[in-house]
């Protein structure tokens, strides 16, 4: 079976180090485990392919980054015909297999003209995302071209159940819309794996892994760490990762005292990952609420291969604005497990009860236990 794994998203550097990255790299893997042949699409490389991908083959696409908002609309919709022309010249696939991205509309509208499946994954509501968080200048076109990429496509494949019954909403997608929630690859994570950033003799570690963006809950984190050190001087944060809300981060850390008991890697290799989360004795995910919380975010899957449950966001008892990422987190965990996804507020008025429950306990999981994996989280999937 010959397959075709499109990304046509600049922000997508798909032998970069985010974690978008890392989930190009492990669906491609995984698909070459199959016995599938992939050739990758891609508009952006940043840097070599890693070991185990280095024999596919790698078909450029243009990667409109310069100019103002405009142009790189326009630019990222012409680049259309150069997909179009090397799916056509590489061609024929089996399958299409693409990453949404917010321009581009040809690797499905190939695979339909072709007869070929068109499998459009998508990870979040770009358009959405690009008008509340960067610049959209041409809503309404983004809008239609969404809409020909979903007609086109054989199956969109969402990663949580919320994103999916968005698209569900979406009269170009309605019916052919299954969840496919991220995972990731166990044997990154062996049993035995030692900590690369080890703490002193009792003390605690609480870890943060991902972006330092505005949707990840930094402000909370600083204060509820804050709060927990005072409690319990032996105790350390350390940050996997960088962003651009890491300068306010820093500050907000050293207003409260506790910058020194904090660690900032910045930027880490996927190669480096396993290491420090081994180093960590809690991980968070302390996202803010967030009406329509659709993420499936690998850094609370990835804990939990190091045997440990992580502990994601809440706002209350109730059903709230982030609590569609602990249910999810609950789903995969297989029911006999003894291993506990904590669910935990995130709100300010609440920092005072993180900060209480990262000091009192934290749950290993079984060693050997059945984890989601990106092998087999796609597999048998439309």
């Amino acid at each position: 079976m010959r397959v075709a794994y499109v990304c046509a998203d600049v922000g997508v550097p798909v032998f970069g180090q985010k974690g978008c990255s890392v989930h190009v790299q492990e669906v491609v893997a995984a698909l070459r485990r199959t016995g599938a042949a992939v050739d990758l699409f891609a508009a952006r490389l940043d840097g070599a392919a890693p070991p185990p991908l280095r024999d596919v083959t790698v078909e450029p696409l243009p990667c409109p980054r310069q100019g103002d908002a405009a142009e790189r609309e326009r630019a990222a919709l012409a680049a259309n015909a150069a997909l179009e022309s090397a799916l056509a010249r590489r061609g024929p696939f089996d399958v299409v297999y693409e990453r949404y991205s917010l321009w581009s509309f040809a690797g499905m509208e190939h695979a339909r003209d072709a007869g070929a499946a068109g499998l459009l994954e998508v990870n979040a509501p770009l358009v959405e995302e690009q008008a509340a968080h960067r610049r959209l200048v041409d809503r309404e076109l983004a809008e239609r071209v969404a809409g020909r990429a979903f007609a086109a496509a054989s199956a969109l494949l969402a990663v949580s159940d919320s994103l999916a019954r968005r698209l569900e909403h979406h009269p170009a997608a309605l019916g052919r819309v299954h969840v496919v929630p991220n995972a990731v690859d166990p044997q990154r994570f062996p049993a035995d794996l030692p900590p690369t950033r080890p703490a002193g003799e009792g003390v605690l570690t609480v870890g943060f892994l991902g972006s330092l963006k505005p949707w990840h809950g930094l402000a909370a984190l600083a204060e509820a760490f804050a709060l927990l050190h005072e409690r319990r001087p032996a105790s350390r944060l350390l940050v996997v990762g960088d962003g651009p809300e890491r300068a306010a981060f820093e500050s907000a850390l050293a207003r409260r005292g506790v910058r020194e008991a904090a660690e900032l890697t910045g930027a880490v290799s996927p190669d480096a990952v396993p290491g420090l989360l081994a180093s960590m004795d809690i991980a968070v995910a302390p996202y803010p609420p967030q009406p329509g919380f659709y993420f499936s975010p690998l850094k609370v899957y990835e804990r939990p291969a190091c045997r440990w449950w992580p502990a994601a966001s809440a706002r209350s008892r109730k059903r709230s604005a982030t609590a569609p990422l602990a249910c999810s987190v609950r789903r995969a965990i297989p029911r006999r497990s003894p291993g506990r996804c904590c669910a935990w507020p995130t709100t300010p008025p609440c920092a005072r009860g993180w900060a209480r429950r990262l000091g009192a306990r934290c749950w290993p999981t079984t060693p050997g236990a059945p984890w989601p994996n990106a092998s087999s989280a796609w597999r048998g999937k439309p």
